[in-house]
């Protein structure tokens, strides 16, 4: 009997071991897959909200003035000094964008521009010549765009589609690698199917919302 008992006593075959290594290994990749999902939808949601808080402290920042001057390389500076962006976005790193050197902003996604402009940025925005963030721009306008450049595809699609003109008033155009809403007769918020059509599956997106500094005129 107790020979018996020893004898029934046997191992996993290769191919149970084989069942079972390929089961944990399905697990963990689905694991792995929605931790992924959850980390982008996190970014995008921050993104958004750097994005209501920024709002009003652009208007804020230039309630006084006739209109916001100069391209990135004025603006961002001046707005880093007046405290007008969200603490999560300021870098330490001292970056030169165009002719000027400071601390520039970066996007949830990080910062691997070489133009030293960072990858969360603030410009002035001469509405229906301009398609993304100028450098310099010597206008005067009286709208002025958020960007998030280096983006991949699928943060491009969410972060696109994540805000209407009712969640942020004075919101009056996107534009996504050059493509504007209103310039291609589209509706905002943008549909995530002309949202995914315009970004890029390959290589680095930038999209920008566009703004009137004061919301409820012109």
């Amino acid at each position: 009997m107790t020979f018996r008992a020893f004898h029934c006593r046997r191992g996993f075959t290769l191919v149970e071991l084989s069942i079972v290594l390929g089961f944990i290994a399905i697990l963990i990749g689905g694991i792995w897959a929605y931790m992924g999902t959850a980390r982008s939808k996190e970014k995008v949601a921050q993104a958004v909200q750097d994005i209501i808080l920024t709002i009003d402290n652009v208007r804020a920042a230039y309630g006084g003035q006739a209109g916001i001057a100069g391209g990135m390389q004025s603006v961002m500076p001046y707005l880093v000094q007046a405290r007008a962006l969200p603490a999560d976005t300021l870098s330490s790193v001292s970056s030169t964008c165009g002719s000027s050197t400071g601390s520039f902003a970066v996007g949830p996604w990080g910062n691997t521009a070489g133009d030293g402009c960072g990858s969360f940025r603030i410009c002035n925005w001469n509405s229906g010549s301009t398609t993304k963030c100028n450098v310099n721009d010597a206008t005067s306008d009286l709208f002025f765009g958020i960007e998030f450049t280096q983006l991949d595809y699928g943060p491009c699609a969410e972060l696109a589609t994540g805000l209407s003109p009712a969640q942020t008033p004075g919101l009056t155009d996107i534009y996504i690698n050059g493509n504007g809403a209103a310039a291609s007769g589209k509706t905002i918020p943008l549909a995530l199917t002309v949202a995914q059509g315009w970004c890029k599956t390959a290589g680095s997106n930038t999209v920008d919302f566009i703004y009137r500094l004061r919301p409820t005129s012109y």
